[in-house]
Parts: C-alpha cells; sequence; structure tokens
C-alpha cells in the first residue's frame, strides 16, 4: 500500500472508530500518540532543517514536505512502542503496590 493511501486509510479509520463505542481512555491515549508523534515530526524537522536546507521559510517548508513520507512510519512506531510499553507493565502492576487498584497513568492495557 503507497504511503498516501495509508495515511488516508489511517485517518478514515481514526474518524469512523469514533462512530464505534469504545473506552474512553482509549481516545485520550490516541491522542497523546499522535501529539508526541507530531512533536517528534516538528523536532526532527527542525534538526534537519539548518545543514541540508537553506535558512529560510522556504527552506523549511522543503524540508517538511520532504518528511511527509515517514510520518506514517512515526505514527505507526510510537503506537506499537506504547502498546508493547503497556502490555509489559500489565503482568508487573499487582506487584508494584503503588500501582495496586488503579490502572497505570490512568489508562488500562486491557482498553488498548
Amino acid at each position: 500500500m503507497p504511503r498516501p493511501a495509508f495515511l488516508l486509510f489511517a485517518i478514515r479509520l481514526a474518524a469512523r472508530s469514533r462512530l464505534v463505542p469504545h473506552p474512553p481512555n482509549f481516545t485520550r491515549l490516541g491522542a497523546i500518540i499522535l501529539f508526541g508523534s507530531c512533536v517528534r515530526f516538528v523536532v526532527t524537522n527542525a534538526a534537519c532543517w539548518a545543514p541540508r536546507h537553506p535558512p529560510t521559510l522556504t527552506g523549511l517548508s522543503a524540508c517538511d514536505v520532504t518528511a511527509i513520507p515517514f510520518f506514517g512510519d512515526t505514527l505507526l512506531g510510537d503506537g506499537l512502542s506504547t502498546a508493547v510499553l503497556f502490555a509489559a507493565l500489565a503482568p508487573g502492576e499487582p506487584l508494584v503496590p503503588a500501582f495496586r487498584g488503579r490502572p497505570l497513568g490512568g489508562l488500562s492495557p486491557a482498553t488498548i
């Protein structure tokens, strides 16, 4: 699947998921993942902008346009790493007294 088609698919899937009943924390977790991916996109593009492109607004926009195809991979990587971390912490939650009775960070791995 080409990258633009994948991004369009991901946007449509996210829009349709709002119509399906789901645990309320999944939306918050998805928003956090999206925000973190956007921050990483902006920061890494700013770091690549100066050495590879002219220090103008045109150079910044050229740098951003060049990096757009990689944004889907960033979203996918952030989502998968978040799922892996929550799944890895789930078995240890009952063993840590501070986590008993409440999900880690207000989110439970079961809601992912």
